[in-house]
């Protein structure tokens, strides 16, 4: 049995064939594989009849494959097939674990590059910054995609400029010359174009037009001579020998107007009948005067347009960016309604500029005031240096220097100074001088030297040297600021108030702050704010009942809010009773002005108060000492007895 064993392994060797834990070598004595061939395999026929065929069964996923590798196994290559009983669905594969799908054929003839199941005869796509598709002829490239949205046609596809550029740019198209360029119209064609049918006739070019007839066949069309910036199509009124009868003035091919002399804006007779002839772009009058033309084609310098209206250098071309009119007087440019309401006027002498939609003001010894917006400033202005924008705003004021800025901003204001008014509905009643109200319906109320800033944020009376900032805020009392309203949860930031403490100007120091007394006297206590009798006790009825109805509900929910704090007027009693002229207090100054807490301030008391119970402490703390040494003793003694 040995021999034989011996003799095996002598023939296997000596074909250089092993076999390792069921793998089987050719040509290698560690094979990793069930056959492991190192060396070239040769498949021939087995006769003149039959075809020679290596069989690669499929594997659970329907997929035969032959693998391709690099010595690491890192980067292979699968050359992968798919049969199936529908033809649609078989296919046959070429992979790379690197780039993936490289080359997919469909049973149904559809090919794919870079796809792996195409859904089209032939689909590409480029993964990897290539073309997406280039045709060659003799190593010349006839066509080229080189990215999602060109297509270069012609052989110097590489050059600049290229024969032939495609570019797309959804909804828009570019034929030409520059691969970069892309489109910004329906159709852009940098050189020529040539329309079989449509050719333009040579040395016309300017004076043509391509067109229609009735049947849709186009055609160039050749146009009036003198008509091609005209407005109409009329050859009427090109030129015209003028000739009057009576009031009547009638033009040579037919038409006519009436002119009124005593109304005429000159005295002179030479400019009345006259012949009209054309040289260049100068139009000339019989009796010397002239009138220039545009170079740049416009169609003149004064005309009037088939609806009626009058343009000034109509189609003034971008190379003549003024129009200077040079006219003088008190009044002396204006621009008049139908009904005869100035709606734009630069008055000259006093420097004043306003442009209404509805009526322009009358300036009466007033200066520098500029006035924009539809019924603004609408009647008298007497005032200086004012800047009013808006719709309806400032009807009517004498007063200087304000700035108002908003629909109905200042409207029913009359004579004030230095006011700053910007917002809808804003400053209305604003009577006193240098305010300052942004926001919508803001600071409609009267005084001096306040700051309202957010919608309704105001006052509720005459209050002067004060400021409310945040919706509906509202100062009570002058020379009082304010933030936020009654359903404010939170006024915060990363410091500590601040409040001016400098000893250099403090005088009549006193040290007569109570302390423990007075801070005994206080009861602390926690309660709920009734939101709503706090907002018709500052407001009053009247402008309680127009208070947004969103607002009113969220008074309601203080009432179920727990709050800690003190009883003002209690705490007012209480320093009273003491003689204390205690400043936390903030008394009522009129009928609506509610009392107030300033909480900070209760911190002087409680540091008296603190020093006064150090001073008791120590002092029981000696009188304490005092009685235990007395005890020691009269202990000593008794134990000596």
């Amino acid at each position: 049995m040995k021999r034989i064993s011996a003799i095996v392994i002598f023939l296997l060797s000596s074909i250089y064939c092993f076999i390792n834990a069921q793998n089987v070598g050719i040509g290698t004595t560690t094979p990793l594989e069930k056959l492991h061939l190192k060396g070239t395999l040769l498949i021939d026929k087995n006769s003149s009849s039959t075809a020679s065929h290596l069989i690669l069964n499929e594997t659970q996923d329907d997929f035969s494959r032959l693998r391709f590798q690099n010595s690491s196994t890192s980067n292979y290559f699968l050359i992968a097939a798919k049969s199936q009983e529908d033809p649609s669905d078989a296919r046959f594969n070429i992979f790379s674990n690197i780039n993936g799908n490289l080359l997919s054929i469909r049973g149904n003839g559809n090919v794919g590059i870079g796809v792996g199941s195409p859904s089209a005869a032939l689909q590409v796509n480029s993964r990897f910054g290539a073309d997406l598709l280039r045709i060659q002829r003799d190593n010349s490239t006839k066509l080229r995609v080189y990215d999602n949205n060109a297509m270069v046609f012609g052989s110097n596809w590489g050059e600049n400029p290229p024969s032939g550029v495609f570019r797309f740019n959804t909804p828009n198209m570019f034929i030409g010359f520059d691969g970069n360029h892309v489109p910004t119209e329906r159709l852009e064609v940098d050189g020529k174009v040539r329309l079989d049918g449509l050719l333009m006739p040579v040395g016309h070019f300017k004076d043509y037009v391509m067109t229609s007839d009735a049947d849709g066949e186009g055609y160039w069309a050749a146009l009036p001579v003198d008509q091609v910036d005209d407005a109409d199509a009329s050859p009427s009124n090109e030129l015209q020998t003028i000739s009057k009868s009576g009031n009547t003035v009638t033009l040579s091919n037919g038409g006519g107007f009436f002119i009124d002399d005593d109304t005429d804006a000159d005295a002179s007779p030479s400019n009345e009948l006259q012949n009209l002839a054309l040289s260049g772009n100068t139009l000339s009058i019989t009796s010397g005067n002239s009138v220039i033309l545009p170079t740049g084609g416009g169609s003149g310098t004064l005309i009037q347009d088939p609806s009626g209206n009058e343009l000034v250098d109509a189609n003034r071309p971008s190379t003549y960016p003024q129009v200077i009119m040079d006219i003088q007087g008190t009044e002396s440019f204006i621009f008049n309604r139908a009904s005869g309401g100035s709606t734009l006027t630069f008055n000259n002498s006093n420097k004043n500029v306003a442009i209404s939609g509805f009526l322009s003001p009358t300036f009466s010894g007033a200066l520098d005031n500029v006035s924009i917006g539809n019924a603004v400033q609408a009647t008298s202005i007497t005032g200086e240096r004012n800047v009013v924008l808006g719709v309806h705003t400032s009807s009517n004021y004498s007063g200087d220097d304000n700035i108002m800025i908003g629909n109905i901003a200042g409207a029913a204001s009359t004579t004030r100074f230095r006011n700053v008014i910007i917002g809808p509905n804003s400053g209305q009643s604003i009577t006193g001088n240098n305010n300052v109200c942004i926001g919508y319906q803001t600071g409609n109320g009267i005084g001096q030297q306040n700051v309202y800033i957010g919608e309704l944020a105001g006052s509720n009376g005459n209050r002067n040297r004060g400021g409310a900032i945040g919706y509906l805020a509202s100062t009570t009392a002058s020379d009082q600021y304010v933030i936020g309203n009654i359903n404010t949860v939170e006024i915060g930031g990363y410091e500590p108030w601040s409040n001016l403490s400098d000893g250099r100007f403090k005088i009549n120091v006193k040290e007569n702050v109570p302390g423990l007394e007075f801070i005994k006297a206080l009861r602390p206590v926690t309660y709920n704010i009734d939101g709503e009798a706090a907002e018709l006790f500052i407001r009053g009825s009247e402008d309680f009942n127009k208070l947004d109805l969103g607002y009113k509900k969220d008074l309601k929910k203080g009432k179920t809010k727990i709050e800690t704090g003190f009883i003002a007027q209690e705490v007012e009693s209480a320093a009273e009773i003491l003689g204390y002229e205690f400043d936390g207090v903030k008394k009522p100054q009129n009928d609506n002005d509610p009392y107030a807490l300033a909480y900070s301030t209760f911190v002087v008391p409680l540091v008296k108060a603190v020093q006064e119970l150090s001073e008791k402490v120590e002092a029981q703390s000696l009188e304490i000492l005092a009685l235990k040494e007395e005890l020691n003793l009269t202990k000593n003694l008794a134990s000596k007895n």
